[in-house]
């Protein structure tokens, strides 16, 4: 392999293929996961319609709540008295 170029063997003769560099080829598919990732976080971070919270801020407004639920049973039950 010389700067990107071989020899393959076909019926006989030899042809010669060019190959693009790997680093260019990472390159790339470095980009597209970046455009791909950048345009989901807008998604969940962008606004519902109508003004609604976002999904990531339902998320947290959902994990709150649990939270709360979670805390307020826990100190329920430490003042139960078991006879």
């Amino acid at each position: 392999m010389i700067h990107g170029k071989f020899d393959l063997p076909s019926r006989g003769k030899r042809q010669r293929v060019y190959l693009a560099p790997m680093t260019r080829m990472r390159g790339q598919s470095m980009v597209e996961y970046f455009i791909v990732t950048a345009m989901a976080v807008l998604v969940l971070l962008a606004l519902g319609p109508n003004g609604e919270p976002s999904a990531i801020q339902s998320v947290i407004d959902a994990m709150k709540q649990a939270y709360a639920g979670f805390t307020f049973a826990l100190g329920y039950s430490s003042t139960l008295m078991v006879f």
